[in-house]
């Protein structure tokens, strides 16, 4: 960190940008470098779990060379970090780094301690890993506009995604699949013929963008694309990211209630167009009637009779015993909380992602994972507020806060950011963007004259 003098002797703090005007646009070759690395960078780690979705429960030696590539790509920019950085040491980057560090002494203790076993505990640390993905945008982003660029990316993507997933979904009962997911035909003698895409959370996420976007902007445009994500959520039969959609919904508009009440007829026009194309699709389809018996079951009462509830219900009877053998210090990775082998490896794991946290690494796990989830929340809603004027920032800045405040209470019934799926990556990267946005806020304050 540098100090600068200005004529009225007063100190100004100018971070490791060198005094670049934070709104530029990208210019200069080693600026398009720079940006390209964080381009690639960026986009290459959020694919590349997306890739190894079907070994999630069944770990294989081709997980821990994907691990062990990305484990030294993250060491890089952890040291990259330290050289642009110095010293103080940000305090932004602590949030980042927490986690991953919790976890890794939870790795030794796990196999030293615990007598865990040591594939497992390494295998179970890869998410974690993930959470350091935050790192690159933080480290290679150096203008508001290169943020903008990569949030737009991400946005064009998922949409082209959606599409991909919106058309797969009819091809199921013909046995036809062309983008990577997890099938479950039946579920402890249970029919479910349930197809969860791999990279859903992308498209939750994108989901709660465009749902502001319909709020302030309801042309055709943000009509037909709300519909689309809107019935892409519906299909993914997952009541966990139902009920998470129904929060996240309520925040948004209750946040952006003025702007409601500005265009309360064309929205309830809207409303009901989105409705109506909602069930010609699903009417008289019998994926239509599996939607409507999946929303039936959620509900208290559904606990006795749901296939699928009851196996939770047995995974947080065997969690919470293991919990109050080491209430403070937890288990450690690898550690393998019940003893059915009804399932691959689901001894491992638990549907209740603040459960997991506690059994596998105590008081400083679940601790630190809800600071997490509450940082979030918060750094979101400030750049929300920032950044109002930006719409491609604002809209993601208010969709990952619904997207984060719906997941606080679904994770009771998720094991999401506890096993490896898209979603931890995705969140560090959004996290990383947010953290580097606040920052060059920051400076650009620094930078203008005193009064």
């Amino acid at each position: 960190m540098h100090l600068r003098k200005d004529m009225n002797n007063n100190y100004l703090n100018i971070s490791f940008a060198q005094n670049i005007n934070t709104e530029q646009h990208i210019s200069g070759r080693k600026d398009k470098i720079r940006f390209s690395i964080a381009f690639i960078l960026i986009y290459l780690i959020i694919a590349m779990h997306y890739f190894t979705l079907p070994t999630i429960h069944i770990y294989s030696e081709a997980d821990i060379y994907i691990e062990l590539v990305l484990f030294i790509l993250l060491l890089i920019a952890s040291c990259l970090t330290f050289l642009v950085y110095q010293y103080p040491f940000p305090k932004h980057l602590l949030i980042v780094l927490m986690i991953p560090s919790i976890a890794l002494f939870y790795v030794f203790y796990g196999i030293i301690i615990s007598k865990n076993n040591t594939f497992r505990a390494f295998y179970e640390y890869q998410t974690y890993l993930f959470f350091l993905s935050a790192l690159f945008p933080i480290i290679f982003i150096n203008r508001i506009q290169e943020a903008r660029f990569i949030l737009k990316g991400l946005l064009l993507s998922t949409i082209i995604y959606a599409l991909f997933v919106f058309i797969q979904f009819p091809l199921l009962p013909y046995n036809i699949t062309f983008i990577p997911g997890k099938f479950t035909e039946s579920f402890m003698g249970e029919n479910l013929n349930r197809f969860f895409p791999a990279a859903q959370v992308a498209i939750h996420l994108i989901f709660f963008y465009f749902y502001r976007e319909v709020l302030r902007r309801p042309n055709i445009h943000n009509i037909v694309l709300f519909t689309l994500f809107t019935a892409t959520e519906i299909m993914s039969l997952s009541r966990h990211l139902w009920a998470s959609m129904f929060v996240g919904v309520i925040a948004i508009t209750l946040i952006e209630r003025k702007e409601i009440l500005k265009k309360l007829p064309i929205m309830m026009l809207f409303i009901l167009l989105g409705t109506f194309s909602i069930a010609i699709y699903f009417s008289n389809t019998s994926f239509g009637q599996s939607v409507l018996k999946r929303m039936s079951m959620i509900s208290i009462s559904a606990a006795k009779t749901d296939s699928s509830l009851m196996w939770r219900a047995t995974e947080y009877k065997y969690a919470k015993k293991a919990i109050s053998s080491q209430p403070v210090l937890g288990h450690g990775l690898g550690y393998a909380y019940h003893n059915i082998n009804q399932f691959p490896n689901s001894e491992y794991y638990i549907h209740n992602a603040y459960l997991y946290y506690w059994m596998k690494m105590g008081l400083a796990g679940i601790i630190a994972f809800l600071t997490y989830l509450f940082y979030l929340l918060r750094l979101s809603f400030h750049v929300y507020r920032t950044y109002i004027n930006d719409n491609i920032i604002s809209g993601f800045a208010i969709a990952i806060f619904a997207f984060i405040l719906g997941y606080i209470p679904s994770l009771v019934f998720s094991p999401a950011f506890s096993t490896g799926y898209i979603l931890v990556q995705l969140v560090s990267v959004l996290l990383g963007i947010l953290i580097k946005l606040k920052m060059l806020d920051n400076e650009s304050k620094s930078l203008k004259p005193h009064d």
